[in-house]
């Protein structure tokens, strides 16, 4: 089955991403069945900044332990924060 994402696309969501724009996980019609979407962080004691944020819900922000992942609706606004030292590396589903 294909995702209906091409590789321009997929880079370009993570240069916007790289930018720190807030967006939700469902920003065309390609994605709109998206309902879910995970973070799993895979070397959180590797990196400093990078924390996720949910804009609309104050400004907390969340940096689960490596291993931990945080699952939101693809409708809710969220930002990834820039990494301020070392890589940050996430793997990233989606779910409908």
């Amino acid at each position: 089955m294909s995702s209906g994402w091409s590789a321009p696309q997929i880079r370009r969501r993570v240069l916007l991403s790289a930018r720190h724009v807030a967006m939700t996980a469902s920003l065309t019609s390609e994605a709109a069945y998206r309902r879910f979407a995970m973070s799993l962080n895979l070397n959180s004691e590797e990196f400093s900044g990078g924390e996720l944020r949910f804009p609309e819900y104050g400004p907390q922000r969340y940096k689960p332990d490596t291993g931990a992942a945080i699952v939101f609706s693809c409708s809710i606004l969220h930002e990834a924060l820039e990494v301020t030292e070392g890589r940050r590396f996430v793997l990233l589903a989606f779910f409908c």
